[in-house]
Protein backbone atom coordinates (compact mmCIF):
# COMPACT_ATOMS: atom_id res chain seq x y z
CA UNK A 1 0.00 0.00 0.00
CA UNK A 2 1.37 3.40 -0.91
CA UNK A 3 2.28 5.58 2.02
CA UNK A 4 0.43 8.82 2.49
CA UNK A 5 2.51 11.82 1.50
CA UNK A 6 3.45 14.29 4.21
CA UNK A 7 2.18 17.86 4.39
CA UNK A 8 3.34 20.17 1.63
CA UNK A 9 5.82 22.84 2.71
CA UNK A 10 4.34 26.26 3.36
CA UNK A 11 4.88 29.18 1.04
CA UNK A 12 7.23 30.83 3.55
CA UNK A 13 9.61 27.86 3.62
CA UNK A 14 9.55 27.61 -0.17
CA UNK A 15 10.44 31.29 -0.54
CA UNK A 16 13.24 31.01 2.04
CA UNK A 17 14.71 28.03 0.20
CA UNK A 18 14.69 29.92 -3.09
CA UNK A 19 16.19 33.02 -1.49
CA UNK A 20 19.09 30.92 -0.18
CA UNK A 21 19.54 29.52 -3.68
CA UNK A 22 19.54 33.01 -5.22
CA UNK A 23 22.20 34.21 -2.77
CA UNK A 24 24.51 31.36 -3.78
CA UNK A 25 23.81 31.79 -7.49
CA UNK A 26 26.35 33.61 -9.73
CA UNK A 27 23.57 35.10 -11.90
CA UNK A 28 23.46 38.89 -12.46
CA UNK A 29 21.61 40.96 -9.88
CA UNK A 30 18.88 41.93 -12.36
CA UNK A 31 18.09 38.31 -13.16
CA UNK A 32 18.21 37.35 -9.49
CA UNK A 33 15.72 40.11 -8.70
CA UNK A 34 13.37 38.95 -11.45
CA UNK A 35 13.54 35.34 -10.32
CA UNK A 36 12.95 36.40 -6.73
CA UNK A 37 9.91 38.44 -7.77
CA UNK A 38 8.51 35.57 -9.80
CA UNK A 39 9.03 33.00 -7.05
CA UNK A 40 7.36 35.16 -4.44
CA UNK A 41 4.37 36.35 -6.47
CA UNK A 42 3.64 33.44 -8.79
CA UNK A 43 0.95 30.95 -7.88
CA UNK A 44 2.38 27.83 -6.31
CA UNK A 45 3.19 25.13 -8.81
CA UNK A 46 3.20 27.47 -11.80
CA UNK A 47 5.99 28.35 -14.13
CA UNK A 48 8.64 30.89 -13.14
CA UNK A 49 7.62 33.99 -15.08
CA UNK A 50 7.52 37.63 -14.09
CA UNK A 51 6.87 39.24 -17.49
CA UNK A 52 4.34 36.86 -19.02
CA UNK A 53 0.55 36.68 -18.98
CA UNK A 54 -0.48 33.07 -18.64
CA UNK A 55 -3.60 31.00 -18.30
CA UNK A 56 -3.98 27.28 -17.73
CA UNK A 57 -0.46 26.88 -16.33
CA UNK A 58 -1.66 24.16 -13.97
CA UNK A 59 -1.54 21.90 -17.03
CA UNK A 60 2.22 22.40 -17.36
CA UNK A 61 4.40 19.39 -16.54
CA UNK A 62 8.05 20.28 -16.05
CA UNK A 63 11.25 18.61 -14.81
CA UNK A 64 12.64 21.80 -13.31
CA UNK A 65 12.09 25.58 -13.31
CA UNK A 66 10.62 26.76 -16.59
CA UNK A 67 11.93 30.27 -17.26
CA UNK A 68 9.63 32.38 -19.43
CA UNK A 69 10.71 35.98 -19.88
CA UNK A 70 13.79 35.89 -17.64
CA UNK A 71 17.28 34.43 -17.76
CA UNK A 72 17.21 34.41 -21.55
CA UNK A 73 19.02 35.99 -24.45
CA UNK A 74 18.03 39.68 -24.57
CA UNK A 75 18.71 40.08 -28.28
CA UNK A 76 16.10 42.49 -29.68
CA UNK A 77 14.57 42.83 -26.24
CA UNK A 78 12.52 45.97 -25.76
CA UNK A 79 11.35 47.41 -22.43
CA UNK A 80 7.80 46.33 -21.74
CA UNK A 81 7.97 43.18 -23.87
CA UNK A 82 5.37 40.74 -22.60
CA UNK A 83 4.60 37.28 -23.82
CA UNK A 84 1.64 35.00 -23.36
CA UNK A 85 1.13 31.36 -22.50
CA UNK A 86 -2.40 30.07 -23.12
CA UNK A 87 -3.21 26.42 -22.51
CA UNK A 88 -6.75 25.44 -23.44
CA UNK A 89 -8.73 22.87 -21.48
CA UNK A 90 -7.68 20.02 -23.78
CA UNK A 91 -4.09 21.21 -24.04
CA UNK A 92 -0.96 19.94 -22.31
CA UNK A 93 2.54 21.41 -22.15
CA UNK A 94 5.48 19.19 -21.16
CA UNK A 95 8.76 20.96 -20.41
CA UNK A 96 12.23 19.53 -19.83
CA UNK A 97 14.81 20.98 -17.48
CA UNK A 98 16.32 24.45 -17.94
CA UNK A 99 14.04 25.63 -20.74
CA UNK A 100 14.26 29.38 -21.37
CA UNK A 101 11.80 31.35 -23.44
CA UNK A 102 12.15 35.07 -24.11
CA UNK A 103 9.77 37.69 -22.77
CA UNK A 104 7.79 38.46 -25.92
CA UNK A 105 7.18 34.89 -27.10
CA UNK A 106 3.54 33.82 -27.41
CA UNK A 107 2.52 30.18 -27.02
CA UNK A 108 -0.96 28.73 -27.49
CA UNK A 109 -1.60 25.05 -26.76
CA UNK A 110 -4.85 23.40 -27.78
CA UNK A 111 -3.29 19.97 -28.25
CA UNK A 112 0.10 18.80 -27.00
CA UNK A 113 3.38 20.73 -26.92
CA UNK A 114 6.61 19.16 -25.67
CA UNK A 115 9.85 21.14 -25.32
CA UNK A 116 13.08 19.30 -24.46
CA UNK A 117 15.69 20.26 -21.89
CA UNK A 118 18.12 23.15 -22.48
CA UNK A 119 16.10 24.56 -25.36
CA UNK A 120 16.15 28.32 -26.00
CA UNK A 121 13.34 30.21 -27.74
CA UNK A 122 14.08 33.81 -28.58
CA UNK A 123 12.07 37.03 -28.68
CA UNK A 124 8.96 37.34 -30.79
CA UNK A 125 8.55 33.60 -31.37
CA UNK A 126 5.00 32.32 -31.81
CA UNK A 127 3.98 28.69 -31.36
CA UNK A 128 0.51 27.25 -32.04
CA UNK A 129 0.10 23.60 -31.05
CA UNK A 130 -3.42 22.43 -31.85
CA UNK A 131 -2.35 18.83 -32.57
CA UNK A 132 1.18 17.77 -31.53
CA UNK A 133 4.33 19.90 -31.63
CA UNK A 134 7.53 18.29 -30.37
CA UNK A 135 10.70 20.35 -29.92
CA UNK A 136 13.74 18.33 -28.88
CA UNK A 137 16.59 18.98 -26.47
CA UNK A 138 19.17 21.69 -27.01
CA UNK A 139 17.21 23.44 -29.75
CA UNK A 140 18.05 27.08 -30.50
CA UNK A 141 15.28 29.16 -32.05
CA UNK A 142 16.07 32.64 -33.32
CA UNK A 143 13.94 35.77 -32.96
CA UNK A 144 10.47 36.03 -34.53
CA UNK A 145 10.11 32.40 -35.57
CA UNK A 146 6.65 30.98 -36.22
CA UNK A 147 5.50 27.40 -35.65
CA UNK A 148 1.97 26.51 -36.81
CA UNK A 149 0.60 22.96 -36.87
CA UNK A 150 -2.83 24.21 -37.96
CA UNK A 151 -3.87 26.17 -41.07
CA UNK A 152 -6.84 27.55 -39.09
CA UNK A 153 -8.95 27.46 -42.28
CA UNK A 154 -10.32 24.64 -44.43
CA UNK A 155 -8.85 24.52 -47.93
CA UNK A 156 -10.17 22.68 -50.99
CA UNK A 157 -8.12 22.45 -54.21
CA UNK A 158 -9.67 21.00 -57.40
CA UNK A 159 -12.50 19.63 -55.31
CA UNK A 160 -10.18 17.78 -52.93
CA UNK A 161 -10.07 18.90 -49.27
CA UNK A 162 -6.55 19.50 -47.96
CA UNK A 163 -5.36 18.39 -44.55
CA UNK A 164 -5.90 21.22 -42.11
CA UNK A 165 -3.66 20.03 -39.25
CA UNK A 166 -0.55 17.86 -38.92
CA UNK A 167 2.09 17.30 -36.25
CA UNK A 168 5.42 19.13 -36.23
CA UNK A 169 8.64 17.51 -34.99
CA UNK A 170 11.95 19.28 -34.37
CA UNK A 171 14.66 16.83 -33.29
CA UNK A 172 17.47 17.46 -30.79
CA UNK A 173 20.15 20.14 -31.34
CA UNK A 174 18.44 21.89 -34.24
CA UNK A 175 19.33 25.53 -34.89
CA UNK A 176 16.45 27.52 -36.38
CA UNK A 177 17.49 30.93 -37.71
CA UNK A 178 15.54 34.11 -37.16
CA UNK A 179 12.15 34.64 -38.82
CA UNK A 180 11.74 31.03 -39.92
CA UNK A 181 8.26 29.56 -40.40
CA UNK A 182 7.53 25.90 -39.66
CA UNK A 183 4.17 24.79 -41.06
CA UNK A 184 2.05 21.69 -40.44
CA UNK A 185 3.75 18.38 -41.20
CA UNK A 186 7.29 19.73 -40.73
CA UNK A 187 9.96 17.27 -39.57
CA UNK A 188 13.53 18.45 -38.95
CA UNK A 189 16.25 15.89 -38.26
CA UNK A 190 18.78 16.00 -35.44
CA UNK A 191 21.54 18.61 -35.61
CA UNK A 192 20.26 20.37 -38.71
CA UNK A 193 20.44 24.11 -39.34
CA UNK A 194 17.58 26.09 -40.87
CA UNK A 195 18.69 29.32 -42.55
CA UNK A 196 17.07 32.58 -41.49
CA UNK A 197 13.81 33.46 -43.21
CA UNK A 198 13.08 29.94 -44.43
CA UNK A 199 9.64 28.35 -44.77
CA UNK A 200 9.67 24.67 -43.85
CA UNK A 201 6.77 22.51 -45.02
CA UNK A 202 8.15 18.97 -45.23
CA UNK A 203 10.92 16.66 -44.07
CA UNK A 204 14.46 17.96 -43.53
CA UNK A 205 17.02 15.19 -42.88
CA UNK A 206 19.52 15.18 -40.00
CA UNK A 207 22.84 17.02 -40.11
CA UNK A 208 22.16 19.37 -43.02
CA UNK A 209 21.80 23.06 -43.75
CA UNK A 210 18.44 23.86 -45.28
CA UNK A 211 16.95 27.12 -46.46
CA UNK A 212 14.57 28.82 -48.83
CA UNK A 213 10.83 28.87 -49.40
CA UNK A 214 10.01 26.07 -49.36
CA UNK A 215 13.16 24.96 -47.55
CA UNK A 216 15.48 22.54 -49.33
CA UNK A 217 18.85 21.02 -48.46
CA UNK A 218 21.72 23.43 -49.20
CA UNK A 219 24.63 21.56 -47.61
CA UNK A 220 25.26 18.21 -45.93
CA UNK A 221 27.53 16.95 -43.13
CA UNK A 222 26.82 20.14 -41.18
CA UNK A 223 27.31 20.75 -37.47
CA UNK A 224 27.05 23.69 -35.10
CA UNK A 225 28.04 24.63 -31.56
CA UNK A 226 25.51 26.19 -29.16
Amino acid sequence: MAQASGPRPGLGSVVKRHVRWLRRSPMPVRDAAQVGFALVFRRRGHLVASTVRYRGARRVVHDGPFYFGILCNRLFHAPGDRGALLIHDAGTLVIGADVKIAASARITVGGHLAIGSHTRINHGAKILANTVVTIGEGVAMGPECLILDDDLHDLTVAGVPRTKRAAITVADRVWIGSRCTLLKGTEIGEGSIIAAGSVVTGVIPAGVVAGGSPARVLATAASWTP
